[in-house]
């Protein structure tokens, strides 16, 4: 009544018996792919499967970059996982996640209106899972801002935006003369999907993802 999975993991290159792990990455992954074609026959009309996961060592990134445009599924981006872990789904602060396009790396946060200093202005909030509560996290600007009116109180995705500029109220200005920050959180659309905005551990491997600028030079 119930199907019950096992996943056997097996390093392919300790499979064979010629050495091939001092081999270029090329030589290794096609001594690899051997490897599983032997297993697919060996395991034809049984209820198991052979399949070839790919784990990219750092070092071979931009082959793994030119590799990732040719797939035949969108993607966007890698996942990057301690070596002694396998990657599951799910909730795991272990796993970073990298986008090719600054665009991408996006943040789900709640949109507030609240009022400082006699004035209404637009907030994002974080969510606390040790508190469990809604944070302040930034102040969003946008030329629209009737976009913005429209969804109080909905979590919405933003992309960051480095020639943005943000404003903040002056502790002692009030809005009068506000702080401008170049770089600032943009609109990209609404989650409905979602009742509650990312973790705040989330928003924090987003911010120093983006600090570090990991981009692509040739």
């Amino acid at each position: 009544r119930y199907q019950r999975r096992v996943r056997v993991i097996l390093d392919a290159l300790w499979c064979l018996r010629t050495p091939v792990v001092r081999s270029s990455f090329p030589q290794r992954l096609e001594a690899a792919k051997k490897v599983v074609r032997y297993l697919s026959a060996y395991l034809s009309g049984t209820k198991l499967a052979a399949s070839l996961q790919i784990i990219y060592p750092f070092e071979e990134m931009k082959l793994a970059n030119e590799n990732r445009t040719k797939l035949s599924y969108p993607n966007n981006g890698f996942i990057f996982i301690p070596n002694w872990q396998w990657y599951t789904c799910g909730y795991n602060q272990k796993v970073k996640k990298w986008k090719a396009s600054p665009k991408d790396n996006t943040l789900d946060l709640a949109l507030s209106k609240v009022e400082v200093f006699g004035e209404n202005k637009y907030q994002l909030q974080i969510y606390s899972w040790e508190e469990k509560k809604l944070k302040p996290y930034s102040w969003i600007t946008e030329v629209d801002q009737s976009l913005l009116e429209s969804h109080v109180g909905k979590v919405i995705e933003c992309y960051w935006d480095t020639e943005w500029k943000t404003e903040s109220p002056d502790p002692e200005q009030s809005w009068k003369k506000p702080i401008t920050s170049k770089g600032g959180w943009r609109f990209l659309k609404v989650r409905e999907d979602k009742p509650l905005p990312n973790a705040l551990w989330v928003a924090h491997d987003i911010e120093t993802l983006l600090r570090s600028q990991l981009q692509w030079r040739t």
